[in-house]
């Protein structure tokens, strides 16, 4: 029985895209269509690119980060997902880890807990749709998400866990250099280093 109070999603659908499968976050869409200065149609081939960086990163670090996990908090997914809690300030570090923890942890244990919660906010933030909403790489949109995988990688570092940060970014700048700007000429791996050189001045 369905009432006022209640929808119903379509799996794979949405009102801003008509092909029916959700393309336009994925790859090469006609519902979404720009053209250069030769009024010739640009290619949203770098959505396809970039979503497949995205989530070979993600999948990575999550496997690294629920091994950490694993000794130091009861449950690591459910920790990950009522961290939003802290995160939006409806509950404190200090009762978000009573919750969790497994045991009594050290202090630096409490802190690469956090720090490790904290990445997955940015993992997630990777996400973020309109990211590939848009016709080209280097629009505002994709550029944050690049950023946010950055700063989700950037962290694995500060969890003790610097190999495979090193590892995860290598293979993170290879997928994006696949992937090129219509109007800039620029590559998503050359979007990656000005995040770097943001950080570093």
């Amino acid at each position: 029985i369905q009432t006022k109070d209640q929808a119903y999603i379509v799996d794979n659908s949405s009102w801003s895209c008509l092909c029916g499968d959700l393309k336009r976050w994925k790859e090469d869409c006609n519902c979404n269509v720009d053209y250069d200065k030769y009024n010739k149609r640009v290619s949203g081939e770098w959505k396809k690119i970039l979503f497949n960086a995205i989530h070979t990163v993600s999948d990575e670090i999550v496997r690294i980060t629920d091994e950490v996990l694993q000794s130091l908090v009861k449950d690591p997914h459910a920790a990950k997902k009522e961290y939003v809690h802290v995160y939006l300030r409806q509950i404190t570090e200090s009762e978000f880890i009573g919750k969790h923890a497994q045991r009594n942890l050290q202090s630096q244990e409490i802190l690469q807990v956090l720090k490790i919660c904290t990445l997955q906010i940015y993992r997630l933030a990777a996400f973020t749709s309109c990211g590939w909403f848009f016709a080209d790489l280097y629009r505002p949109e994709p550029r944050i998400v690049i950023g946010n995988a950055k700063k989700a990688i950037s962290l694995l570092g500060e969890v003790g866990k610097i190999k495979e940060m090193l590892q995860i970014e290598d293979t993170f700048v290879k997928l994006l250099s696949l992937s090129k700007s219509n109007f800039s000429n620029l590559t998503g791996k050359d979007i990656y280093l000005e995040f770097q050189q943001i950080v570093a001045s």
